[in-house]
Parts: structure tokens; sequence; C-alpha cells
């Protein structure tokens, strides 16, 4: 016989002092943390916009993405002394932000679609 599923009926109320803005959010990150970056359309962008607000006071700190459609701010050259960016897939705009292999960009080579 199964458990019956039990919950608290009181969840919002204990979860709610872990609930934060996206610049209380990015202040718990400590510089040489690594960050994985949501994919596509799950990206974050008021967390990645606080975050490259934060450049400056994270220095060594790795960014991990996927993919990303949005502007990519922390790939812009003038944050490679900052961020490592580690990209599975970034699309052509964001390769001429500048922060390219060497200045902290790391391109994961692979390709979408069918096999040859």
């Amino acid at each position: 016989m199964s458990k019956p599923i039990s919950y608290d009926p009181n969840w919002q109320e204990a979860y709610q002092p872990q609930i934060l803005n996206a610049a209380e959010a990015v202040k718990k990150i400590r510089p040489g943390q690594r960050i994985f970056i949501g994919t596509g359309v799950g990206e974050p962008l008021q967390l990645v916009s606080a975050l490259t607000k934060r450049a400056t006071e994270l220095p060594d700190t790795e960014i991990v993405h996927l993919l990303t459609f949005g502007a990519a701010p922390y790939a812009h050259r003038e944050l490679a002394q900052y961020f490592r960016v580690n990209s599975f897939f970034i699309a052509g705009r964001r390769v001429d932000s500048g922060n390219t292999a060497g200045q902290g960009r790391h391109l994961q080579p692979g390709r979408f679609g069918g096999h040859r």
C-alpha cells in the first residue's frame, strides 16, 4: 500500500523569506563561482542584467550556457577580465561581442540537426 502524499499547507509562508528580487539574488554570488544561465527562452534576463552590473565584484567567475537568444552582456569584451564564458552554442551576433577564446570565452564544438 502506498503512503498518502503529504504537503505543508503553509508552504508559501515557509518559502517567503527565500523570494528575492534580481539584485538581491545576485548578491549571493561570490567571485570564482560557476553560474549556469538558463537556455534559450528560459534565460533569466533580469538576473543576467543584475549579474553584469556586479561584474567588477566577481572576478574569475565562470558563466556556462548552452544556447542564448538574449543579448549576452556577460560576453562583452570589457567584461572578459571578470567573466569566463563557456558556451555550447552562441549566435553570430554574440560572437561579435569580442570575448573570444583566449580572452575568457570557450566555445564547445557542436552542431544542431541531423547526422551525416
